[in-house]
């Protein structure tokens, strides 16, 4: 689970956003690896913390699911709202 969820997301200077695992890899809405180059980034984000993981807590996954229908839906369409910011 840990290489398919997203973890978070990172808002390119384009306003383009890449989800990335637990692991900081990227990831599409699928929870497939992507080769991106995405060495400059505007802003980060997460969608959980440690002390809140999906398997655990059920609003996270809630908020899991809603970025990956968000994202299968309308791959353009900002999650940014759906994460937290620690």
């Amino acid at each position: 689970m840990r290489k398919r969820l997203p973890y978070g997301v990172y808002v390119l200077p384009d306003k383009s956003e890449v989800l990335f695992n637990r692991d900081y890899e990227l990831i599409n809405y699928l929870g497939e690896p992507i080769s991106e180059d995405i060495s400059d980034y505007e802003s980060r984000y997460w969608f959980y913390n440690d002390g809140s993981v999906p398997d655990k807590n059920i609003e996270v996954l809630m908020r899991i699911s809603e970025v990956l229908d968000r994202k299968a839906n309308n791959p353009k369409e900002s999650v940014e709202d759906l994460a937290k910011f620690w």
